[in-house]
């Protein structure tokens, strides 16, 4: 999924629970669920675009930015009380990929046990029943997210 939908699903958690340990911990859990459901993103490119890697890179640091930004502007809505769990939802909901993804220290840290095991958590996620939507298919991968950020603001 693209970070923008983690967000808000982590969000969505956040605000629904009292305890931000709580918050933190769904919002890491709805990560790996979700990424379960069929859907495209830049990490789903193929070898033909990955030959576009600083493009896909900006596109998804643009996607980040963009995300926590309006979940910080929701949040500021938000009762005081609620308005850190929803940013630790959100914070959690796109750790894994944080840790994961990262061309920085994703190779290095997945070499580490704890680290290994996310690595695999995630790809099992990603891979398990095998819905991860070619490119061409890219636009419908992205309804689902739509549909999910849409659901999360209810």
């Amino acid at each position: 999924m693209i970070a923008t939908a983690h967000l808000f699903i982590g969000a969505a958690i956040g605000s629904c629970v009292e305890n931000p340990f709580l918050a933190l911990g769904l919002g890491i859990t709805s990560h790996l669920v979700t990424d379960a459901l069929p859907h495209w993103d830049l990490g789903s490119f193929d070898k033909k675009e990955r030959k576009e890697k600083l493009k896909n890179y900006l596109i998804i640091f643009s996607d980040v930015i963009l995300g926590s930004i309006l979940i910080l502007f929701l949040a500021n809505l938000a009762e005081k009380a609620i308005a850190l769990n929803i940013i630790l939802g959100a914070m959690g909901a796109i750790l894994i990929d944080v840790i994961d993804n990262s061309p920085f220290w994703s190779y290095k840290l997945r070499q580490l046990p704890f680290f290994k095991q996310i690595h695999a958590c995630h790809s099992w996620a990603h891979h398990k029943n095998k819905w991860q939507l070619p490119f061409k298919y890219r636009f419908v991968g992205l309804i689902t997210q739509i549909v999910t950020i849409l659901i999360s603001l209810i």
